[in-house]
């Protein structure tokens, strides 16, 4: 199982969607005071503390989610079809949650401008790892029918 290429691109595309969650997305500043935009809440840079807090739970819980899926996803390493659907799966949810943190919470929810931290772009990784996990699967697969169809 771990020996499999595309068993250690899984593991790695799980662990850096169960990281990215944590960091912190950017900073915007609306109506002259400046917000720190992180996946899970949107709160007001004060020494106070947070006075505006808008919970955005659902896109920390979807990258969480995303990175419990690849890890299922190594463990199905028996069921070479159902692994590739699998991968389709997290590939069409990461790009959701990429576009969710990148355009639409900004543009409709948080309807600012957002200065983005660079380390955000570590969001894509999974994607790019699991469409390599995806290829060698294929490959695999294509493997055992070509030894199936020798016997």
């Amino acid at each position: 199982m771990i020996q499999r290429i595309q068993s250690i691109y899984l593991a790695l595309a799980a662990v850096i969607a169960g990281i990215a969650p944590f960091v912190k997305v950017g900073t915007f500043i609306k109506e002259e005071r400046q917000f720190i935009y992180s996946m899970w809440s949107v709160k007001e840079n004060v020494a106070q503390g947070a006075i505006y807090n808008n919970n955005i739970l659902y896109l920390g819980m979807l990258g969480l989610l995303i990175a419990v899926l690849a890890l299922i996803t190594v463990f199905l390493y028996k069921n070479r079809k159902k692994q590739i659907s699998y991968c389709t799966v997290l590939m069409g949810l990461n790009l959701l949650w990429v576009f969710a943190v990148l355009i639409l919470v900004p543009k409709f929810v948080l309807n600012a401008e957002i200065e983005f931290n660079p380390f955000i772009a570590i969001m894509l990784a999974p994607t790019i790892l699991i469409w390599l996990a995806q290829k060698a699967i294929g490959k695999d697969e294509k493997m055992v029918r070509a030894a199936d169809r020798l016997r």
